[in-house]
């Protein structure tokens, strides 16, 4: 308990009040109210206020909700790509490896995988792009046909076509002329790409 003397003296010109009080046990405790004390103290206690605090975790909630959103439906949208769609980010990936390692690249694929694998000429594999489908029991089979030269008077006729494990891609960015040939279950079709580029040529698919 603290009892206060009623002794208030005005002191220096910029203090405002000196108070003596006493305690309990009669030890004298001096109180100062000082202009600059005030403005400390008020500026020590500043920051943010709970509205402020509030808003911020709100904005890294919403964020934090996106971001989860968006990383499941990637996963997601790349396991349910078509099967046409998962060769060409091979084929991609097949160029870009050919000319940066500057030797040349094989795509072939794992039937029982379901996989189109990236192999370098020197041996090691470099990439594995898979088609997964929920219908395990569907039957996926593709195969690679070479496009033969044309000679002679069969040019601007029918192509001839020879049936490969693999497409080679070279360190020029070109490619074996193929086709590839899909089976999902009763569906069959047949793509033909630009040996140059990504470019879709042909394609027997409704």
């Amino acid at each position: 308990m603290v009892e206060r003397s009623g002794c208030r003296l005005r002191c220096r010109r910029h203090w405002k009040l000196v108070a003596y009080m006493k305690n309990a046990s009669g030890e004298s405790i001096v109180k100062m109210s000082h202009p600059m004390l005030k403005q400390k103290s008020f500026r020590s206690k500043s920051g943010f206020s709970l509205i402020e605090i509030l808003i911020v975790i709100s904005l890294i909630a919403l964020i934090g909700s996106l971001v989860v959103v968006n990383v499941d439906g990637l996963l997601r949208g790349l396991g349910d790509r078509p099967i046409d769609q998962v060769f060409r980010m091979a084929l991609r990936e097949a160029r870009y490896q050919s000319s940066a390692q500057k030797s040349p690249v094989w795509v072939q694929f794992d039937d029982d995988a379901r996989e189109f694998i990236l192999a370098a000429s020197a041996g090691g594999e470099i990439n594995r792009f898979s088609y997964r489908k929920s219908e395990e029991s569907e039957t996926v089979d593709v195969t690679f046909f070479q496009i033969l030269p044309q000679e002679g008077t069969n040019f601007g006729g029918a192509d001839e076509v020879m049936e490969i494990n693999r497409i080679q891609f070279n360190p020029d960015r070109s490619s074996t002329p193929f086709r590839i040939q899909y089976q999902l279950g009763s569906e069959q079709w047949t793509e033909q790409y630009d040996p140059f580029s990504d470019i879709l040529l042909e394609s027997t698919r409704n």
